[in-house]
């Protein structure tokens, strides 16, 4: 096989992108090892979450950068918004990301708990994980909806991970 071929290039590497209204997903499969970048044009992530693994995120020449790792936490990643980074991949990994798509408006982000919610603000729900039951419907991973302002949401997280991203 060539050296320069396209897909041993890009085989310890995988990138997935999704328009979701008025948002984007994105997500990334990489080897232990292996190094990545996104173009300060390209990066709008504001929040991520590995669902295995853990990544470096960093500027490049400075000492800048978090690790996006460990089961269950929603990373807030705005201080690489529009910058050029540099992924490292310290396991093998799947990370999944929320991006804005207008440089004037900021979400906030966080991982729900059992229970009910309302919200006040235009807001999107996403299932990060395993099949959490939300108004009595079940979801899977990478499910979404914009939930409805003033609308009551009964939670049953049922060992799952749920974000909430509101716009501010």
């Amino acid at each position: 096989m060539n050296r320069f071929d396209s897909d041993y290039a890009y085989s310890n590497y995988t990138r997935y992108m999704k328009k979701c209204g008025s948002w984007m997903a994105c997500a990334a499969k990489g080897e232990k090892g292996v190094f990545n970048f996104d173009y300060w044009i390209d990066r709008k992530a504001i929040y991520q979450y590995a669902f295995k693994g853990s990544v470096k995120i960093c500027e490049p020449f400075s000492e800048k950068y978090k690790i996006v790792g460990g089961k269950g936490k929603l990373i807030d990643v705005k201080e690489f918004y529009r910058k050029t980074v540099v992924f490292e991949f310290l396991e093998d990994t799947e990370v999944w990301g929320f991006n804005k798509t207008d440089d004037r408006e900021d979400w906030n982000g966080r991982l729900l708990e059992d229970g009910n919610i309302t919200v006040e603000k235009e807001s999107s729900l996403v299932c990060l994980d395993g099949n959490p039951v939300v108004n009595g419907i079940t979801l899977n991973r990478y499910d979404y909806d914009d939930l409805t302002i003033d609308k009551i949401y009964n939670i049953n997280l049922n060992d799952g991970v749920l974000a909430l991203f509101t716009r501010q």
